[in-house]
């Protein structure tokens, strides 16, 4: 779904490729109309033998242990993403942190921003929200480090990838979901049996209307 047409063939090959999962069996039908959330609850129920997560469920683990006594936590391993052919990436992102020129509090917001990324500031914040922090040298405290399931999730950190900043992204990205949707409508056999030319009708036709609009932000 980008611009370069090898990139954009890259794109298809790996969206045709996790969705026809479902379609060789290896999903469950009925998670493919669920949100993460619900997902997540099943995965901690003890429904889903595996699921693509983040770090914030070791927490959930560990609370549910420590509160509800429910000991599912010793029964679960974490393992990094598998590499592909082109090697082992992993999605990057989360909230920027930034201070606009006309701030009136210019210099005092700068050192919230300062004393927030400190590693100290870095480490106390992940270990609330069970996040990962920005800094690479929080990585190296025993919270990570030391945990048999954090120090997975911080390995394959050096592996991670974001997205690049696109002019149009915005209004792009609703051509993208609606193109993805229609996708995993195909391979549930919404409209009748799965079809490998649909989705690359469906992909087609949204590439398309994304050029369209980035074009309108290229200068």
């Amino acid at each position: 779904m980008e611009r370069n047409g090898k990139n954009f063939v890259r794109s298809i090959s790996g969206i045709k490729f996790y969705s026809e999962l479902a379609v060789e069996g290896l999903m469950d039908r009925q998670s493919l109309a669920m949100n993460t959330a619900d997902i997540e609850a099943k995965f901690i129920k003890g429904d889903y033998a595996t699921s693509i997560l983040g770090s914030w469920v070791v927490g959930v683990l560990e609370n549910n242990q420590r509160d509800n006594g429910v000991n599912f936590i010793e029964n679960v391993g974490v393992a990094m993403l598998p590499e592909g052919p082109k090697g082992r990436y992993v999605y990057l992102g989360g909230s920027s942190l930034a201070v606009f020129q006309s701030s009136q509090n210019r210099n005092e917001a700068i050192k919230l921003v300062k004393y927030l990324t400190s590693k100290e500031a870095q480490i106390e914040y992940c270990e609330k929200t069970d996040f990962l922090p920005v800094v690479k040298s929080a990585y190296e405290d025993p919270w990570f480090k030391g945990h048999r399931m954090r120090k997975v999730f911080a390995e394959q950190m050096n592996y991670a990838k974001s997205y690049p900043a696109i002019p149009g992204w915005a209004p792009a990205e609703s051509y993208v979901f609606g193109a993805l949707m229609d996708v995993w409508d195909n391979v549930m056999e919404v409209e009748g049996e799965y079809s490998p030319e649909k989705t690359m009708k469906i992909l087609k036709e949204a590439d398309i209307k994304i050029n369209k609009v980035l074009g309108e932000f290229s200068y």
